[in-house]
């Protein structure tokens, strides 16, 4: 594969977009490295691309010590902190967490992670959060055998009345109306 505009941009710029799609081998080293890795920014005309790194190492180049691109378990850098972010966020669950306390948590700057979060996920920690609690609330209100009071309690609502604004902001739609909505598509299929 030839080196794209794009990508040699990614390698100047240490942008993680092409990170672990594909793999660049610097013919001047010998190194296979990811395209954002920190490492001395290589020539164009130096640069071979791979889809994989066991390509690269059959075609005589060895992973780099620095990003570590043949690390099976390790993602990129930006695919792992929102990982961690995600594991603090479900631990906490379903108390709200502000983006300065899960920095704190995953030790890096609030800036850093809300432009990291927005990076990877395509959305910023407040709407992840919501989109996690509204799943988390329509599963509560898809058991019958609960009331919306208790289905508040348990999405982490001090009261009913703030649990149905909160599900009408995120959702567009009341628990109730939501509820109506389930029993009449149960009817459809029996």
């Amino acid at each position: 594969m030839a080196v794209t505009d794009g990508l040699y941009r990614a390698v100047v710029d240490h942008d993680r977009r092409f990170d672990g799609r594909v793999y660049i081998g610097i013919r001047t080293t010998g190194i296979v490295c990811f395209p954002s890795c920190h490492s001395r920014t290589p020539r164009r005309d130096n640069i071979e691309v791979f889809f994989t790194v066991s390509d690269a190492v059959k075609s005589g180049y060895r992973p780099c010590k620095r990003c570590r691109p043949d690390d099976a378990v390790r993602r990129p850098p930006d695919a792992a902190l929102a990982a961690a972010a995600d594991q603090v966020i479900g631990t906490r669950f379903p108390q709200k967490v502000t983006l300065t306390e899960l920095a704190a948590a995953l030790y890096v700057s609030p800036r850093h992670l809300g432009r990291t979060l927005k990076r990877v996920w395509g959305m910023g920690l407040s709407e992840r959060w919501d989109r996690r609690w509204a799943l988390h609330a329509k599963l509560l209100l898809a058991n019958p055998s609960l009331s919306i009071a208790k289905a508040a309690h348990l999405a982490g609502e001090p009261s009913p009345s703030l649990f149905s604004r909160r599900f009408r902001r995120i959702v567009g739609i009341t628990p109730r109306h939501y509820r109506m909505q389930m029993r009449q598509e149960g009817k459809k299929h029996e």
